[in-house]
């Protein structure tokens, strides 16, 4: 399955998987692989070969290399990645995630020559101990160097992924982790709760308890609090920014946007249709034309309930009217009986032609999310 340019009618953005690291966190459960070096030239090539028949997609306005840890490669396949991209919108947001260790001068350059201007960095806790308790082989001093070379570089739009509820992880060492990142001011910071994720180690240590419902929320909240108070402004579930700095990317998928995945395991969605590529590590470098799989319509009442579930992560939730144009009906027409009773019950609240999380309903948002799903 492949596109022509007429298939989509708006921007479109590119998700590029690149499944390596140099050491699997004890959390992931991603698909990513710590040893497959010998691998990765294979790969690259399969994934240029994979690009090659995008090349015609456009307009393209977002980028979103991911993993894994993209950094890991050589600078010379993140050239060759980088270079084979299809033709951009002039303000196109190109975002590269990345781990603290494997950003030096060469591959910071390449990222940069090929319009990488974002950067997601993933520094998680400050603390060596709680580093060691998830798996992490970082440290905050590698972190630090490799933060202070994108901004000498000229990055001026930096994420920094933060985690709490980690195991034996305090209040204490939570609001550390916050102080030290807001020193750093970066532009955008993603705060999430450790989920504890089947046949990991972590899990295999510590089973789904780690850290009980009263501690996480109020790691939460304290996150919410200082965050706001140092300006930065909460538009999703997990994710705070400087005014502007939101992740165009990721509002793509809870806007329910066309995007295409390519590369190992990658999902696209477009034109009310979902398909993802296999995840199968042979087959893909082998693949010639990498044929999508599982391409299924979305069928109305699931279109519908997307657009609830994936816009309600957003602070401003979801627009009344724009349900109404996508679906013809508005959505107490669909919800009406669910909608009233998370209101009832202070979860849910509209006002201005929009319908959005409380407070208390962002603490219990899969509660919200379920009824919708039902």
């Amino acid at each position: 399955m492949t596109f022509t340019h007429n298939d989509i009618d708006m921007p479109v953005g590119l998700y590029i998987h690149i499944p390596f690291c140099s050491s699997k966190c004890d959390y992931c459960d991603f698909l990513s692989f710590s040893d497959k070096q010998n691998q990765w030239e294979a790969y690259k090539n399969a994934l240029l070969n994979e690009l090659s028949f995008y090349s015609h997609v456009r307009p393209i306005d977002t980028i979103y290399i991911g993993g894994g840890t993209p950094t890991v490669w050589p600078s010379s396949f993140l050239s060759d990645l980088l270079q084979a991209l299809p033709p951009t919108l002039p303000d196109v947001e190109i975002t590269c995630e990345a781990n603290p260790g494997t950003l030096n001068e060469d591959r910071i350059e390449a990222l940069i020559s090929g319009g990488v201007n974002r950067i997601s960095l993933g520094l998680q806790a400050w603390q060596p101990h709680l580093l060691k308790a998830i798996g992490r082989q970082t440290s905050s001093e590698i972190f630090l160097e490799n933060y202070n070379a994108l901004r000498h570089s000229g990055i001026k739009n930096i994420n920094i992924d933060i985690m709490f509820a980690l195991p034996s992880q305090s209040l204490d060492n939570w609001e550390e982790t916050l102080w030290k990142v807001i020193d750093l001011e970066p532009e955008h910071i993603s705060a999430y709760a450790l989920t504890p994720e089947e046949n990991t180690p972590l899990w295999a240590r510590y089973g789904e308890n780690i850290c009980d419902d009263e501690t996480d929320r109020m790691m939460y909240h304290r996150c919410k609090a200082i965050l706001k108070e140092c300006g930065y402004q909460q538009y999703e579930i997990s994710n705070f920014c400087k005014p502007g700095f939101e992740s165009k990317h990721n509002l793509r998928y809870w806007m329910r946007q066309p995007y295409i995945g390519l590369g190992l395991g990658a999902h696209s969605f477009a034109n009310d249709l979902r398909w993802n590529n296999t995840t199968d590590f042979c087959q893909y470098i082998k693949s010639q034309r990498h044929v999508k799989l599982n391409a299924t319509p979305i069928t109305q009442v699931d279109a519908m309930a997307e657009f609830m579930f994936l816009g309600l992560r957003m602070t401003q939730g979801i627009s009344i009217d724009e349900f109404a144009k996508e679906f013809d009906k508005f959505p107490c027409e669909v919800y009406g009986s669910w909608i009233v009773q998370m209101e009832q019950d202070g979860l849910l609240q509209q006002e201005n032609g929009r319908i959005f999380l409380t407070d208390i309903g962002m603490d219990l948002a899969n509660r919200v999310m379920a009824g919708f799903l039902e």
